[in-house]
């Protein structure tokens, strides 16, 4: 081979070095190529350098998004609203059932009803969110 075909298989060395997808051969290629060729040191150190800057910055953009997850808006809103009203409705029957010591009303079943199904939305938001999270490109975030 010559010397330019020779820097361009070398570059492509590089590319997998930095990804640290090289075979024994070419690792044993790469780092003799290294050992003589100092342009392609440099290269290599900046490449690991920058490798290593965008993975960090990846980790971040991954730890910020579990710390301040995205809002869902009107889900959100509805069962929150469904859990006020389950409690407000609870509060009635427990009301009711201290005045007038009777058998449970219909006003406890609908309160345990808007209880059950706002605890539903919340477990659908929680799971809907981490299966997002799953097949999220973390890159996504950094593009927009």
């Amino acid at each position: 081979m010559t010397k330019p075909v020779d820097h361009a298989y070398f570059e492509q060395l590089l590319m997998k070095a930095v990804d640290g997808v090289l075979s024994a051969k070419e690792s044993a290629l790469f780092q003799q190529h290294l050992a003589e060729c100092e342009a392609c040191r440099a290269e290599y150190v900046d490449f690991v350098a920058i490798k290593e800057s965008t993975n960090a910055l990846s980790q971040r953009v991954l730890l910020d998004r579990q710390i301040e997850p995205r809002p869902m808006g009107g889900v959100v809103l509805v069962a929150t609203a469904l859990m006020l009203l389950a409690f407000l409705t609870m509060a009635g029957m427990a009301l009711h059932r201290l005045w007038l010591e009777d058998a449970l009303p219909p006003v406890f079943w609908l309160g345990l009803g808007f209880a059950l199904l706002s605890v539903a939305m919340f477990a659908f938001i929680a799971v809907r969110s981490r299966v997002r999270g799953l097949r999220r490109d973390p890159y996504q975030d950094i593009e927009q």
